[in-house]
């Protein structure tokens, strides 16, 4: 006759250490997961608002060299790109002109 061991106290606990051992475990993992999700994130919006401060002064220095190409000092390597966006504002201030207009004709 074969015997079956019923699990006395001692080894009711020690199964319940253990799978508490388990869940512990993993709630680690899931926990360290999280926070490195989150310094990711962190890092990730840290490069964003330094590229968002390099954009704006890229647009500064596009907006000195304009300005000096509007007082007859461009540099040569960007007299081509200057003329282009003199161009662009001409264009802007005609479509202004042209809603100013319909505007008008319609009141």
């Amino acid at each position: 006759m074969a015997t079956t061991r019923r699990a006395g106290p001692q080894a009711r606990l020690e199964n319940k250490m253990s799978f508490l051992d388990k869940v512990k475990s993993e709630f680690d993992k899931a926990k360290e997961g999280v926070s490195d999700f989150a310094e990711t994130a962190r890092i990730r919006h840290e490069i964003n608002l330094l590229n968002d401060r390099k954009a704006a002064l890229l647009k500064q220095i596009g907006q000195q060299v304009y300005t000096r190409f509007g007082e007859g000092h461009a540099t040569p390597e960007v007299e081509a790109l200057c003329q282009e966006i003199a161009g662009l504002d001409k264009d802007i201030k005609q479509k202004g002109e042209d809603i100013a207009r319909v505007n008008t004709e319609h009141s």
